[in-house]
């Protein structure tokens, strides 16, 4: 439905269906953090909504991921995975980032790459996509749907 278990919440969804080489044991999951590598998108922002608020907004990345905010960890135990990314926010937040969103490209990719550093292994990336804008907006203003990503958008 949409709603978030925090009154004034609303929450989208954006759901990806991911190979790995094999499954995983959840004692082999460690720390994850999520950067977002998009020269296109943080242009197209800088050019839309200013170029300090872009350069205020990229020194929070890459962002730590905890289990349980904006994915779930045993997401990525099985070898075919299903991974739901959520994005909760304040409802008044919801529409001043639809307005944002508005004023850009819809076709502009946000490329970002989820990295996991396992328990006294060498970081890895677990996940690469190139996600248009547009997949955003339609998850934010539809909650309760959810938006899926199509395959040929995860990167090798």
């Amino acid at each position: 439905d949409g709603a978030s278990p925090v009154q004034g919440r609303v929450s989208g969804r954006i759901t990806m269906w991911a190979r790995q080489p094999r499954a995983r044991e959840r004692k082999e999951l460690g720390k994850m953090r999520l950067s977002f590598v998009s020269e296109p998108l943080f242009n197209e922002a800088s050019h839309a909504l200013g170029g300090a608020l872009v350069a205020f907004c990229r020194g929070f990345l890459p962002l730590t991921v905890a289990d349980g905010q904006w994915v779930a960890f045993d997401d990525f135990l099985p070898g075919e995975a299903r991974i739901d990314f959520h994005l909760t926010v304040a409802q008044d937040t919801k529409t001043r980032i639809a307005r944002k969103l508005a004023a850009l490209n819809p076709s502009v990719p946000l490329c970002a790459q989820l990295e996991h550093s396992p328990p006294g292994g060498l970081p890895e990336v677990l996940l690469r996509l190139a996600v248009p804008l547009e997949l955003f907006a339609r998850a934010l203003a539809e909650p309760g749907a959810g938006v899926d990503v199509p395959e040929e958008l995860l990167l090798p």
